[in-house]
Parts: structure tokens; sequence; C-alpha cells
């Protein structure tokens, strides 16, 4: 049997652990609603939302989510019709919130805040994210995103996931990992 007390986790070469400072005072961030200050208090009540306004500056210096919307094929144009932005922004922080059922799309619409940053009016319930089929209307459903036409859907998601996984494709491959 080995004796494990002396042997080192790291080989030697690589970085020395990084000491602990504690949480950074303050962060800005910039949002589609203006810049965000972030601050931490250790002592406050946690969020599990705080990561999303990371995310929403990532998305927004990228231009990402802009071109997502814009570029999305679902057009309703009924006047009690959710925004676009809103039917797709509620799904995508519903996603990044770790939700795995529609009806916990209702915990994201306590926040005041949340809908702002990505440039949203409001989190729409999981029951307004319908499309009108035409000129009939939709019946409400929890699959409204069926209403987009398979080939144009497919064709939108391929050209925003190629967007941004293709130059990655591009990259020689490290056989060190």
């Amino acid at each position: 049997m080995r004796n494990l007390s002396h042997s080192s986790v790291h080989p030697p070469g690589d970085q020395p652990a990084v000491a602990d400072g504690g949480p950074p005072q303050a962060v800005n961030l910039d949002s589609f609603a203006g810049p965000v200050h972030i601050e931490w208090a250790c002592e406050a009540a946690m969020t599990p939302l705080g990561q999303l306004a990371f995310f929403i500056d990532f998305l927004k210096a990228a231009g990402l989510f802009d071109a997502f919307a814009a570029d999305c094929p679902l057009n309703d144009t009924s006047p009690n019709a959710p925004e676009k932005r809103d039917v797709l922004g509620t799904a995508m922080l519903s996603m990044l919130s770790g939700h795995k059922r529609y009806a916990h799309i209702a915990a994201l619409r306590c926040d005041n805040v949340l809908p702002e940053l990505p440039g949203m009016n409001k989190i729409v319930s999981e029951d307004l994210i319908v499309i009108r089929n035409g000129s009939r209307p939709a019946i409400l459903r929890r699959r409204g995103f069926a209403a987009i036409n398979e080939d144009k859907g497919a064709a939108w998601l391929h050209r925003h996931l190629g967007y941004c996984s293709a130059p990655l494709l591009a990259e020689p491959l490290d056989s060190r990992y």
C-alpha cells in the first residue's frame, strides 16, 4: 500500500493554489437595461439567479441574443400576442435557471429586475408561450414553439448554433486534453 500523506495533488510545474481573498467588492456589468452594479454581501440571503447577470452581459457584448430574437421565425400578429423577445427570453431564463418543467416559469415571474436585464418587457407565463397558427387562434398549450414551421425553425437554430460552434470546430484538437 502506498503512503499518500506526502504526495502532492498537483504535479510539479502547475500553478500554485490561488489564495482566497474572499468575494470581490463589486463588479460592473452591462445589460440591455443599462449598467448593472453587483456587490457581494456574505451575510445576505443567496439567490440562484445571481449568475444570470454575468451571462446576459456576455450575450449583450457578443450580440447573440439580439440576433437570435431578430432572426426567429416566430411571427404572431395578434394584438394580445407576447413579444418574440419576451417569449424567447422567458424560455432562455427558465432553462438557465435549471427549470425542468414549464410550471417552474412561474418562479421567474416574481422577479422585477430579471426581465429588464435581457431587454424584455416581462416574463410571460408558461401558458402564454403560444403562437398563433395562421389565422386560427392557437389553442393554449405548453408547446407553443410547435407552431413554428419545422424547416424554418431548424434552419434558424442551425444557423445560430453554427455561428457559435463552427469557429471552435476549426481549431486543432490539443492532445493534452
